[in-house]
């Protein structure tokens, strides 16, 4: 694979975020979750325009971050392929960068397919797959310093964090 880096999250896919929250809280002392509501996210999957409906909750462990994915509509996916065929848990692993087209000609380089990418409020997104790797996705999460700021911020809130409110809530809907 290119070098693309630290690996910076894992994602994994859940059938009920609320109570992975509460089980990655309780299980492993992983949190705070600020937990996104009402996400909608314009993307292209395959080939196609989509619309992707989904709950999204992130946490920090040391410097790796945690990502819990509920999508809360059909719409084709890279997502909901894998809730379609029950491969629910581990989804993908992620790699910032600052150079998106850069990052994306390298993997294309090196054989991957592209098989998302998400143009959104919230940032740019590209999900790849190694067809050495079928069973995973990488993921490409476009950074820069206001992006950077707010992981490092995030993560020194959960070195910091006492245990109390382990789940923040940020409703979406309607932005």
């Amino acid at each position: 694979m290119a070098n693309l880096g630290e690996i910076v999250q894992v994602g994994y896919l859940t059938a009920d975020i609320e109570a992975a929250m509460a089980t990655w809280v309780e299980r492993s002392g992983v949190g705070p979750f600020t937990w996104y509501q009402h996400v909608r996210l314009d993307a292209v999957h395959e080939g196609e325009p989509t619309s992707i409906e989904m709950e999204v909750a992130i946490a920090y462990r040391g410097d790796v971050q945690i990502e819990l994915i509920q999508q809360t509509n059909d719409a084709p996916s890279p997502y909901r392929e894998c809730f379609r065929d029950g491969r629910l848990g581990m989804h993908h692993l992620a790699f910032g960068t600052r150079d998106m087209a850069a990052s994306l000609d390298a993997v294309r380089a090196d054989g991957f397919e592209v098989v998302c990418t998400i143009d959104a409020a919230m940032g740019r997104y590209a999900y790849v797959r190694d067809p050495a790797l079928p069973e995973v996705l990488f993921e490409l999460l476009g950074a820069d310093a206001g992006i950077e700021a707010m992981w490092a911020r995030d993560r020194e809130a959960a070195r910091t964090w006492d245990g109390v409110d382990p789940i923040r809530p940020i409703d979406l809907a309607g932005l």
